[in-house]
């Protein structure tokens, strides 16, 4: 099962087993990030292949994540309300990653 991003191991990419899958995701879960866009494709895979590593995906990853639902969304509705305040983050570490991609440092001097 592969879950990927440019196939470079940069911190977007999951590779393996369902339980090695799961660890990354709860790290997002708790930074309530509810949200993730599955790419899985990757060089010669085969459409066969793409399909049984989302199935996968889907039946033992997936449901872990969907049993919290109710608990994000009451957390999102507390924030949307102003009943919880977010703490400030240092977002600079994320500037300078997207800067170091050739192409978001050409679109980082457009916009400049």
């Amino acid at each position: 099962m592969a879950v990927s991003g440019d196939g470079k191991n940069n911190g977007t990419s999951l590779i393996g087993s369902p339980a090695t899958l799961r660890a990354r995701p709860h790290e997002f879960e708790a930074s309530h990030i509810d949200q993730i866009i599955l790419l899985n494709q990757a060089g010669k895979t085969s459409r066969t292949a793409i399909c049984d590593s989302l199935k996968l995906f889907a039946e033992e990853v997936m449901p872990e994540f969907q049993a919290r639902e109710p608990a994000q969304q009451a957390w999102e509705q507390a924030v949307l309300a102003g009943d919880l305040s977010l703490e400030e983050i240092d977002t600079a570490p994320y500037q300078r990653r997207a800067i170091a991609d050739p192409r978001q440092r050409q679109q980082a001097l457009i916009n400049a």
